[in-house]
């Protein structure tokens, strides 16, 4: 049976903590849907993909991930894209590596096509993700005067599936 799989760096407690504080203040006067924030911050290593494998390739992307190691971030400002705001990360070298692998790995072994996110991988921290377009705007501007955190180091990874619960990893 084929499952939807992710595998997500997570954004450590500190910064999430921050993050979701000043998101979750300044939506007091602004009203929007916190859907994002019932689920740990996070980055998506890959675009999510369909395996009929799922344990097999939880152990392979976990085994991949670890080896890798933990990694720093850069997070940007605040960006509206498509009616959302994001907090872009910046897209260095261990990551890019990182992202590659992973589509290289899952191509390889399970099939996976590489998605349009695969090849114009733009990682991110999703903030909002519905809303009226006025609501969404009114936030991002709010949110682009605050001083949100920069930098980060990712240390923990989660990978799941629709069907299997989410595992979680020190890399």
């Amino acid at each position: 049976m084929s499952e939807l799989m992710w595998a997500c760096a997570m954004l450590p407690e500190k910064e999430e903590t921050a993050i979701k504080g000043i998101c979750k203040r300044l939506n007091k006067g602004v009203g929007l849907p916190e859907t994002v924030f019932r689920f740990p911050l996070h980055i998506s290593l890959k675009k999510s993909w369909d395996c009929d494998r799922f344990e097999a390739a939880q152990t392979d992307v976990a085994d991949y991930l670890k080896h890798c190691g933990s990694f720093d971030i850069d997070i940007g400002k605040p960006i509206m894209h498509r009616n959302m705001i994001w907090l872009p990360v910046g897209v260095t070298e261990k990551l890019q590596e990182i992202h590659n692998g992973l589509n290289l790995l899952l191509e390889r072994k399970y099939a996976v096509p590489r998605t349009a996110f695969d090849t114009s991988f733009h990682p991110h921290i999703s903030l909002f993700t519905k809303g009226d377009h006025r609501d969404m705007a009114a936030m991002h501007e709010l949110l682009v005067k605050e001083a949100m955190p920069q930098t980060a180091r990712i240390r923990n990874v989660v990978i799941g599936g629709a069907v299997h619960r989410d595992t979680y990893y020190t890399i």
